[in-house]
């Protein structure tokens, strides 16, 4: 659907801007459809219920005079300008218009399958860089007082090249304003903190302790080929949860300096390559409540990458230990190939063929 009219601009300086919007959508979704402004500067979404929610425009207005710090770098699709449309009514919000081409989806930087669909680099260095990112982008939210919630691969851009993180549907957020707290009401499944889901809360009560719970799922999967971390091999002890958010509610975390009784890691996992600190890290975002802040793992990533080491044989690979897991899964991964088909004896052949075959 094409929009067309006056609109105009309102940012947080007073200062008010008029544009004339046409064209097409440049996407669409349940809560809006997003439309390049005339002069390219900005993203404008344009909701599909503006009057839906009374408060809406008050929270964007909130989330206009509290951003991030380096709003300017677009690194957030945060709001910069309410939106009305030509009879005065707020219809929605201008944001930084990112360059959508240099950017992937994250969930796409996960898995080798998906780096090699979306072209992206392979290399372990380059994956811990995003990592490194995105705590930087979580810290920047959080030192602000704001927090995601939802905080899910989806909901973030890579750079294709440079790894730079770009956070997007940021009005979905729960947000710090002057002197209210605007919850979010969004969450996945997978991604929900023990302690929310076990007793059946929403996930926003718990603010950045459910983004940092998030926060280290997803570093989990970058520097694990995707696994999720509570993915893994059930012992046959007991029966457990097939899917990952009730194996959170039920602590069947496998990857643990101390092993779990009922759960053992994936076959395909380079867990046990991670600097101690790192395994440390992740022990105390799973296994306690004490988890480490976005900034703090900002820090332990970044020592990190000073000490990760280069495969001799495929430079792609990056170890901290004293040999590649990358290249030892690929052994591990020859080694249990199915087994060759056994070759079965023919049936007989009806007795008018088989004289026939024996007279060829």
């Amino acid at each position: 659907m094409a929009r067309k009219g006056h609109y105009t601009l309102k940012f947080a300086d007073g200062r008010q801007e008029s544009l004339a919007l046409s064209g097409k959508a440049l996407n669409r979704g349940a809560d809006g459809a997003i439309y390049r402004s005339p002069d390219g500067h900005y993203a404008l979404k344009y909701y599909h219920e503006p009057g839906k929610d009374p408060e809406r425009q008050h929270k964007v207005w909130q989330m206009i005079l509290h951003p991030p710090e380096d709003t300017q770098a677009n690194h957030f699709a945060w709001p910069c300008a309410l939106l009305f449309n030509p009879r005065g009514v707020f219809v929605g919000f201008a944001m930084p218009l990112l360059d959508i081409a240099s950017y992937a989806s994250l969930d796409m930087a996960l898995s080798a399958r998906g780096r090699k669909i979306e072209s992206l680099p392979q290399s372990s260095a380059w994956r811990l860089q995003v990592a490194i990112n995105l705590c930087k982008r979580v810290a920047e939210l959080h030192e602000k007082g704001h927090c995601i919630i939802d905080l899910k691969p989806a909901n973030l851009l890579v750079h294709r090249r440079s790894g730079d993180v770009a956070v997007v549907d940021c009005d979905g957020f729960a947000v710090q304003g002057n002197d209210e707290y605007f919850p979010a009401h969004q969450f996945t499944m997978g991604f929900i903190a023990p302690e929310a889901f076990s007793s059946r809360q929403s996930p926003q009560v718990l603010r950045q302790p459910q983004d940092q719970f998030a926060l280290a799922v997803i570093l989990f999967k970058l520097l694990n080929n995707g696994l999720h971390p509570y993915q893994g091999v059930p012992t046959r002890r007991r029966e457990i949860p097939t899917d990952n958010q009730n194996r959170i509610g039920g602590s069947f975390y496998p990857y643990g300096i101390q092993a779990h009784a009922d759960i053992k890691p994936s076959p395909w996992s380079v867990h046990q390559d991670f600097p101690a600190i790192v395994r440390q890290t992740f022990d105390h975002s799973f296994t306690t409540r004490q988890r480490p802040s976005a900034r703090e793992w900002v820090g332990l990533l970044e020592q990190a990458a000073q000490r990760l080491k280069q495969c001799s044989q495929i430079p792609e690979h990056g170890y901290w230990g004293k040999q590649c897991p990358h290249c030892a899964r690929a052994d591990t991964r020859v080694k249990v190939n199915k087994p060759k088909p056994t070759q079965r004896p023919r049936p007989p052949l009806p007795q008018g063929q088989a004289v026939a075959a024996r007279d060829k």
